[in-house]
This record gives structure tokens, C-alpha cells and sequence, in this order.
């Protein structure tokens, strides 16, 4: 469903083969984090964009991933993020 690489050479989220690819920069080996659906890996998962928002959905379990600048106040940012988050899952 998701894989994350810390420590990567690049930034970014993007939707690859199948999965939620965040890439995040760092120093040292590269670990990698991998989140599955367990019980529900038999269920079809449906993939999007909305806008900054990467999203994915099985019906029972969402997942969403969005990259933003780290600069100034985030709580507004943030709120407004999580409110369209809401607003696919309602979709």
C-alpha cells in the first residue's frame, strides 16, 4: 500500500507500481518502510490525486500522503489538509 525510503537522494511522493511511493532525503544507508493490508490484501485498492493529496482506499482502510513546506505556521495548512483528506474519504 505504501513504502516509504528514508534517507533517499530525492524528495517526493508519487504513485508507483501499484503503491504510495514517499520518498524522504537524508543522510546514511537507505531504509525502507513498507506498510501492507494484512488481513485485507485480497480487497482491490483504489489510487488518486486530489491536488497535494495522495491517496489510497480498500473500502475499509485509507491511507493519504502529502508533501508541504516546513516553513512559517502549519496549523492552518494542516487543518486544510486534513478537511480535503475528509472530503475524499466522504467521496
Amino acid at each position: 500500500l505504501v513504502e516509504i525510503n528514508f534517507n533517499s537522494s530525492r524528495s517526493g511522493i508519487k504513485l508507483e507500481q501499484g503503491r504510495i511511493k514517499i520518498d524522504i532525503p537524508g543522510l546514511g544507508p537507505i531504509v525502507r518502510e513498507v506498510w501492507s493490508l494484512g488481513q485485507e490484501s485480497k480487497l482491490p485498492v483504489e489510487y488518486g490525486r486530489e491536488d497535494a493529496i495522495v491517496w489510497g482506499d480498500t473500502g475499509t482502510s485509507f491511507v493519504c500522503a502529502v508533501q508541504m513546506d516546513d516553513e512559517g505556521v502549519l496549523a492552518s495548512s494542516v487543518a486544510q489538509l486534513y478537511r480535503r483528506a475528509l472530503d475524499i474519504i466522504k467521496a
